[in-house]
């Protein structure tokens, strides 16, 4: 009579954190690890770091999350990220096996390929490029972006908002505006109308909302002035259609 062989999977310990979890390695968000999340921009220092003092664990984090591009950072060491984004900023990773010594040389030699990135990113400066009509604070900037090694545009936390009439106002004082200034649009040709409008301060031309948002404009209104509403934190136009 055979027996059956049950096969049991031996989970190896974690090469960051040295624990068994059920998490991929390169998932895994130990709370000894949570420092070196600030080590984002470490290959970007003007100075180099000093590897040779971190452990080898902690090696192995910065090299599999903040050094496998030739050129450029990613923003979120957790993401995982496409072919071309790949193939355009030169995915190289480190191995994750190698010793302590050589891990140590692999991360200085990679932070030497930076040196072109790091020079391009002194040379550029930061910019507003727009300031909101009402306060006046700046709402969209031209910063430079370790994941795209380019400068490119960044709203506020609050937003930026764009009317039909192509008006563009930060996300508070348009919060403001919905708790304020939001009105019925009544009897319009002799048929009333219940929808609710707002003029832009700009040019007081209406601006209509769509039926999708309407009955949630306070909500709307007091979330963009916390900036707690992360779908309008990008550009949105203000008809109801949020663009991230």
């Amino acid at each position: 009579m055979s027996k059956s062989v049950v096969s049991i999977k031996v989970r190896k310990p974690c090469v960051f954190c040295g624990n068994n979890h059920k998490k991929p390695d390169k998932h895994c968000q130990h709370p000894t690890l949570k420092h070196l999340e600030c080590m984002e921009k470490c290959m970007s220092f003007e100075e180099c770091p000093q590897f040779d003092k971190y452990p080898i664990n902690e090696l192995r984090f910065i090299a599999y999350h903040y050094a496998k591009y030739k050129k450029a950072i990613p923003d979120n060491p957790y993401r995982t990220y496409g072919t071309k984004y790949n193939h355009a900023f030169g995915y190289d990773p480190i191995p994750l096996t190698l010793s302590k010594n050589r891990m140590v040389n692999a991360l200085v030699d990679r932070w030497n390929v930076y040196e072109t990135f790091r020079k391009t990113k002194a040379s550029t400066c930061e910019e507003t490029i727009d300031d909101c009509p009402i306060c006046m604070e700046p709402f969209m900037l031209h910063k430079w972006c370790d994941h795209f090694a380019r400068i490119a545009v960044h709203t506020q936390n609050n937003g930026c908002i764009i009317t039909a009439c192509k008006h563009r106002f930060c996300g508070k004082c348009w919060g403001h505006l919905l708790l304020n200034n939001v009105k019925e649009i009544g009897y319009e040709n002799h048929v009333w109308n219940p929808r609710r409008c707002l003029n832009c301060p700009m040019c007081r031309q209406r601006v209509n909302f769509s039926p999708s948002i309407e009955n949630r404009l306070t909500e709307f209104g007091q979330q963009l002035i916390d900036g707690t509403y992360r779908p309008w934190s990008g550009v949105a136009d203000i008809s109801g259609r949020i663009h991230n």
